[in-house]
Protein backbone atom coordinates (compact mmCIF):
# COMPACT_ATOMS: atom_id res chain seq x y z
CA UNK A 1 0.00 0.00 0.00
CA UNK A 2 1.62 3.48 -1.48
CA UNK A 3 0.09 6.11 0.20
CA UNK A 4 0.21 9.85 -1.27
CA UNK A 5 2.63 12.08 0.89
CA UNK A 6 2.50 15.12 -1.54
CA UNK A 7 0.91 18.26 -0.22
CA UNK A 8 -2.05 19.84 -1.62
CA UNK A 9 -0.58 22.63 -4.17
CA UNK A 10 -3.86 24.21 -4.63
CA UNK A 11 -6.96 23.48 -3.18
CA UNK A 12 -10.15 22.10 -6.14
CA UNK A 13 -12.64 24.63 -6.59
CA UNK A 14 -15.83 24.00 -4.83
CA UNK A 15 -18.40 21.95 -6.67
CA UNK A 16 -21.79 23.93 -7.15
CA UNK A 17 -23.90 21.57 -5.50
CA UNK A 18 -21.37 22.02 -2.28
CA UNK A 19 -22.14 26.04 -2.34
CA UNK A 20 -23.87 26.65 0.83
CA UNK A 21 -25.35 29.74 -0.20
CA UNK A 22 -29.44 29.49 -1.17
CA UNK A 23 -29.91 29.45 -4.71
CA UNK A 24 -34.01 30.65 -6.30
CA UNK A 25 -36.25 29.94 -4.21
CA UNK A 26 -38.46 29.83 -6.50
CA UNK A 27 -40.66 26.64 -7.56
CA UNK A 28 -39.22 25.87 -11.06
CA UNK A 29 -36.05 27.79 -11.31
CA UNK A 30 -34.17 27.73 -14.73
CA UNK A 31 -31.30 25.56 -13.50
CA UNK A 32 -31.74 22.44 -15.98
CA UNK A 33 -33.81 20.43 -13.75
CA UNK A 34 -36.77 18.73 -15.46
CA UNK A 35 -40.13 17.47 -13.85
CA UNK A 36 -40.56 13.71 -14.62
CA UNK A 37 -43.37 12.37 -16.01
CA UNK A 38 -46.51 11.21 -14.87
CA UNK A 39 -46.38 7.57 -14.28
CA UNK A 40 -48.55 5.56 -16.53
CA UNK A 41 -51.03 3.76 -14.44
CA UNK A 42 -53.54 1.66 -15.33
CA UNK A 43 -57.37 2.17 -15.01
CA UNK A 44 -58.15 0.21 -11.82
CA UNK A 45 -55.06 1.90 -10.25
CA UNK A 46 -55.80 5.32 -11.36
CA UNK A 47 -59.30 5.15 -10.20
CA UNK A 48 -57.76 3.78 -7.38
CA UNK A 49 -55.85 7.06 -6.72
CA UNK A 50 -58.56 9.34 -7.76
CA UNK A 51 -61.02 7.71 -5.20
CA UNK A 52 -58.42 7.37 -1.98
CA UNK A 53 -57.93 11.41 -2.89
CA UNK A 54 -61.36 12.51 -2.92
CA UNK A 55 -61.70 10.97 0.26
CA UNK A 56 -59.01 12.56 1.52
CA UNK A 57 -58.81 16.12 0.87
CA UNK A 58 -60.36 18.31 3.59
CA UNK A 59 -64.12 18.50 3.17
CA UNK A 60 -66.57 20.69 4.53
CA UNK A 61 -65.25 23.97 6.02
CA UNK A 62 -62.00 23.58 4.55
CA UNK A 63 -60.00 27.22 3.69
CA UNK A 64 -58.53 25.27 1.02
CA UNK A 65 -59.57 24.60 -2.70
CA UNK A 66 -61.20 20.56 -3.14
CA UNK A 67 -62.99 21.03 -6.42
CA UNK A 68 -62.16 18.25 -9.45
CA UNK A 69 -59.35 20.36 -10.96
CA UNK A 70 -57.78 20.40 -7.57
CA UNK A 71 -58.16 16.46 -7.27
CA UNK A 72 -56.67 16.15 -11.07
CA UNK A 73 -53.64 18.13 -9.89
CA UNK A 74 -52.97 16.44 -7.02
CA UNK A 75 -53.53 12.80 -8.42
CA UNK A 76 -51.17 14.54 -11.62
CA UNK A 77 -48.75 15.16 -8.53
CA UNK A 78 -48.96 11.92 -7.10
CA UNK A 79 -48.71 10.17 -10.26
CA UNK A 80 -44.84 12.24 -10.82
CA UNK A 81 -44.02 11.09 -7.18
CA UNK A 82 -44.31 7.99 -8.02
CA UNK A 83 -41.78 8.15 -10.97
CA UNK A 84 -38.65 9.62 -8.49
CA UNK A 85 -39.75 6.19 -6.55
CA UNK A 86 -37.62 2.53 -6.64
CA UNK A 87 -39.82 0.39 -8.67
CA UNK A 88 -40.87 -2.06 -5.64
CA UNK A 89 -41.90 0.99 -3.68
CA UNK A 90 -43.88 2.55 -6.77
CA UNK A 91 -46.14 -0.60 -7.20
CA UNK A 92 -46.17 -1.28 -2.96
CA UNK A 93 -48.04 2.32 -2.70
CA UNK A 94 -50.29 1.47 -5.46
CA UNK A 95 -51.16 -1.69 -4.28
CA UNK A 96 -51.83 0.20 -0.73
CA UNK A 97 -53.86 2.47 -2.77
CA UNK A 98 -56.17 0.26 -4.55
CA UNK A 99 -56.90 -1.94 -0.95
CA UNK A 100 -57.61 1.37 0.42
CA UNK A 101 -59.83 2.46 -2.29
CA UNK A 102 -61.50 -1.17 -1.84
CA UNK A 103 -61.85 -0.71 2.04
CA UNK A 104 -65.90 -0.08 1.96
CA UNK A 105 -65.90 -3.69 0.58
CA UNK A 106 -63.73 -5.72 2.78
CA UNK A 107 -65.16 -3.68 5.94
CA UNK A 108 -68.46 -4.76 4.91
CA UNK A 109 -69.49 -0.79 5.01
CA UNK A 110 -70.31 -0.09 1.70
CA UNK A 111 -70.84 -1.86 -1.67
CA UNK A 112 -68.93 0.44 -3.53
CA UNK A 113 -64.92 1.65 -4.25
CA UNK A 114 -64.15 4.95 -2.43
CA UNK A 115 -64.78 6.98 -5.76
CA UNK A 116 -68.32 5.43 -5.64
CA UNK A 117 -68.95 7.54 -2.41
CA UNK A 118 -69.72 10.59 -1.42
CA UNK A 119 -66.65 12.20 -0.37
CA UNK A 120 -67.65 12.84 3.60
CA UNK A 121 -68.77 8.97 3.81
CA UNK A 122 -65.23 7.97 1.89
CA UNK A 123 -63.24 9.73 4.15
CA UNK A 124 -65.09 8.10 7.20
CA UNK A 125 -64.43 4.85 6.03
CA UNK A 126 -60.99 5.55 5.63
CA UNK A 127 -60.89 6.78 8.83
CA UNK A 128 -62.24 3.34 10.28
CA UNK A 129 -59.45 1.62 8.48
CA UNK A 130 -57.06 3.98 9.86
CA UNK A 131 -58.29 3.04 13.94
CA UNK A 132 -58.23 -0.48 13.01
CA UNK A 133 -56.54 -2.61 15.29
CA UNK A 134 -54.43 -3.96 13.02
CA UNK A 135 -51.51 -2.26 12.87
CA UNK A 136 -50.73 -3.13 8.83
CA UNK A 137 -53.88 -1.44 8.13
CA UNK A 138 -53.32 1.87 10.17
CA UNK A 139 -49.72 1.97 8.04
CA UNK A 140 -51.22 1.48 5.34
CA UNK A 141 -53.73 4.39 5.42
CA UNK A 142 -50.93 6.66 7.28
CA UNK A 143 -48.37 6.13 3.65
CA UNK A 144 -51.92 7.00 1.09
CA UNK A 145 -52.28 9.66 3.36
CA UNK A 146 -48.91 11.47 3.10
CA UNK A 147 -48.90 10.70 -0.32
CA UNK A 148 -51.67 12.73 -0.67
CA UNK A 149 -51.66 15.50 1.53
CA UNK A 150 -47.69 16.17 1.02
CA UNK A 151 -48.98 16.82 -2.58
CA UNK A 152 -52.03 18.42 -1.72
CA UNK A 153 -50.35 21.15 0.48
CA UNK A 154 -47.54 21.74 -1.53
CA UNK A 155 -49.57 23.19 -4.16
CA UNK A 156 -49.23 27.02 -4.96
CA UNK A 157 -53.27 27.38 -5.25
CA UNK A 158 -53.61 26.00 -2.00
CA UNK A 159 -50.63 28.29 -0.33
CA UNK A 160 -52.88 31.36 -1.84
CA UNK A 161 -55.90 30.70 0.21
CA UNK A 162 -54.49 29.15 3.36
CA UNK A 163 -52.07 32.70 3.40
CA UNK A 164 -49.07 30.62 3.03
CA UNK A 165 -45.84 32.04 1.69
CA UNK A 166 -43.16 29.35 1.87
CA UNK A 167 -40.68 31.44 -0.30
CA UNK A 168 -40.63 34.13 2.66
CA UNK A 169 -40.58 31.85 5.53
CA UNK A 170 -37.58 29.99 3.81
CA UNK A 171 -35.76 33.41 2.99
CA UNK A 172 -36.46 34.55 6.93
CA UNK A 173 -35.45 31.28 7.69
CA UNK A 174 -32.05 31.16 5.60
CA UNK A 175 -31.33 34.90 7.25
CA UNK A 176 -32.04 33.98 11.05
CA UNK A 177 -28.70 31.00 9.98
CA UNK A 178 -26.55 33.07 8.30
CA UNK A 179 -27.18 35.71 11.60
CA UNK A 180 -26.12 32.76 13.71
CA UNK A 181 -23.39 31.17 12.23
CA UNK A 182 -21.89 34.75 12.49
CA UNK A 183 -22.35 35.11 16.12
CA UNK A 184 -25.58 36.69 16.03
CA UNK A 185 -28.08 35.06 18.57
CA UNK A 186 -31.88 34.59 17.91
CA UNK A 187 -34.75 37.18 18.97
CA UNK A 188 -38.21 36.32 19.89
CA UNK A 189 -38.99 37.70 16.31
CA UNK A 190 -37.12 34.35 15.19
CA UNK A 191 -39.43 31.70 16.50
CA UNK A 192 -41.24 29.78 13.48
Amino acid sequence: MTIDARPNSAPEAAAPWLDARPGSLARHPADGWQLADPVPLGRWTLAALRGVTDALLPHGEAQAPTDAATRDEVVLGIRRTLRYMAPHSRIGLCLLFVLIDLAPWWTLRAPRRLGGLPPERAAAIVDVVAHAPLGVLRTAVTAVRAAVLTTYFDMPAVHRELDYDPVGFMRERIALRERLLAGGGAGPEDAP
